[in-house]
């Protein structure tokens, strides 16, 4: 079996695992899941398509089952959606499982550090078009996030991430 095809049925078979926990209750919100799914699998599938289109990323030929316009592999494809799939399902099923927020006194100054260090790369690299976009990005996200929006949940991403990794 293909490791990609593999990778995908492992990011499928886990979230239907989290659904055997009776706290979690993960199929209340099933619409929603499914257009969260949909508008980041199909947002990354045209990235990696217009990525291939310009061959910055080849595939190798190798692979037969391929999309139909994008020479990519099906897996790949199918990729760009069972990860956000699995992302959000964990991110849901952490919530749920640890209520409890007590490192969220730390998310202020971890999202602080992250920020000067979006500063110092945006410094160092200012010659490079790709990382100063998306430090910037990221800067402007966490400044938003932390300073402006009244709602917080950073902690509940952080904590997500470090699961993810």
């Amino acid at each position: 079996m293909n490791n990609s095809i593999l990778l995908n049925l492992i990011l499928v078979i886990i979230p239907i695992l989290f659904l055997f926990d009776k706290r979690a209750h993960l199929l209340k919100d099933w619409k929603a899941t499914i257009a969260a799914v949909g508008v980041t699998g199909n947002l990354a599938y045209l990235l990696k398509m217009g990525l291939a289109r310009f061959q910055v990323v080849t595939y190798g030929t190798e692979i037969t089952a391929t999309a139909a316009n994008a020479a990519m592999p099906l897996a790949s494809v199918l990729f760009c959606f069972t990860l956000p799939f699995f992302a959000l399902a964990l991110y849901r099923y952490l919530n749920v499982v640890f209520p409890k927020n007590e490192l969220e006194k730390y998310s202020l100054a971890f999202s602080n550090i992250l920020m000067g260090l979006c500063v110092a790369v945006i410094f160092f690299a200012y010659t490079k078009a790709y990382p100063v976009i998306t430090f910037s990005l990221l800067l402007i996200f966490l400044l938003f996030v932390e300073y402006k929006n009244k709602y917080r949940f950073s902690y509940r991403f952080y904590r997500a991430f470090g699961a993810l990794i």
